[in-house]
């Protein structure tokens, strides 16, 4: 099939770290179909368009900003103009809606399947421009509609109107090369990957390690992440005497999330609430076994093959956090990374994930009336 992939975010050469679940996803496609991102590129009106090569996808980047009605209409403009030439046109972030919530094209029909991907949320943004329509009216539109969650789509599903909707996982690849945990006697190194938020409860992470520290264990955290709640949890872990123990620092500052998986004995996670929870996939698969909070109890990889590298704790007092962490330790002693790792099998790869959306884009074309 041909597919064009629709995006405000993609990688470049001046913004490399931007639109990498745009990039990552589309490269997976593109190693099934024809795949040609359309990059709304963040730049005012007037700039080159851009046409290349990214590995296994075409790129064509038009300069467009989606600041003003003027772009508004002209991202209009490009996406209707360049969707005869596709079978499938997949839109994978909110802003990547805009073009398709001009008003003045809603009674003009697209030339081919309409499929969005949205990975974050499903709901209008804070600064979401008035002149649009809002995203919540814009998703019971796309012939095909798909969240990394199910319990994402509860709610919207019944209000398409029979259109084709579907939950499709992030890509979450395995390390290329597993690095086997520290597991230093006496000691107890924990990382924990997301935003710094009272959702993830950072001071239970902050506790958790003063908790085993007074019980003589060597403890650790590295929580690689930004958020509202990082100064506050600086601030908490210098109240505490902790300042040597535990660190709250951003990717680069440790050489990626990778490099810090590898450095770490445990993931911990005392998150209050998650769709999917992709740190934690991550953890898993870098072979890290991992102790979370309630909010990830009914994710859908939290089942039997993981139970015994993933422990849940329902507590917030850090007794029973400290507890879990030795309890899970010591009970994964003799695994390797590898069989850590291997729990979670191949269910997220890009191989899997593409032929996840193949079979999305051949229900949307049956159930949308379009033929390859």
């Amino acid at each position: 099939m041909k597919v064009a992939v629709v995006t405000n975010d993609y990688p470049t050469e001046s913004s490399p770290n931007v639109g990498q679940f745009v990039r990552i996803t589309a490269q997976a496609i593109g190693a099934v179909h024809e795949v040609t991102v359309i990059h709304l590129r963040s730049e005012a009106a007037g700039g080159v368009e851009n046409h290349y090569r990214d590995d296994a996808v075409d790129v064509r980047a038009f300069p467009n900003a989606l600041k003003t009605p003027e772009d508004f209409d002209r991202a209009a403009k490009i996406v209707y103009s360049v969707a005869p030439g596709f079978d499938v046109m997949h839109t994978m972030n909110l802003w990547s809606l805009i073009p398709f919530g001009v008003l003045e094209r809603q009674e003009e029909q697209l030339a081919c399947a309409w499929v969005h991907t949205e990975p974050w949320q499903l709901a209008t943004p804070q600064g979401w421009p008035s002149e649009i329509m809002s995203v919540e009216e814009i998703l019971l539109l796309p012939d095909g509609l798909t969240a990394p969650a199910g319990k994402m789509l509860t709610g919207i599903a019944d209000k398409r109107y029979g259109n084709y909707t579907a939950a499709v996982p992030y890509i979450v690849p395995k390390p290329t090369k597993f690095v086997e945990r520290p597991r230093v006697q006496g000691a107890l190194r924990l990382v924990s990957v997301g935003s710094v938020t009272a959702k993830h409860q950072p001071e239970v992470a902050i506790r958790t390690v003063r908790t085993l520290r007074a019980q003589g264990v060597n403890a650790t955290l590295t929580w690689v992440g930004e958020g509202t709640a990082k100064i506050r949890s600086q601030e908490k872990v210098k109240d505490f005497g902790l300042e040597a123990y535990v660190r709250f620092v951003s990717s680069e500052e440790v050489g990626g999330v990778e490099a810090a998986l590898d450095a770490a004995d445990l993931f911990i996670g005392p998150t209050k609430e998650e769709n999917f929870y992709l740190p934690l996939a991550q953890a898993i698969l870098a072979g890290r076994p991992a102790v979370v909070g309630a909010g990830a109890a009914d994710l859908e990889y939290v089942n039997q093959d993981t139970a015994g590298v993933i422990k849940v704790v329902k507590e917030n007092n850090s007794k029973f956090w400290a507890a879990a962490c030795l309890e899970l330790q010591e009970a994964t002693a003799g695994m390797s990374a590898a069989e850590v790792s291997a729990t979670l099998g191949e269910k997220y790869s890009p191989e899997a994930i593409a032929k996840e959306y193949s079979e999305v884009y051949e229900e949307t074309l049956e159930m949308s009336g379009f033929e390859v």
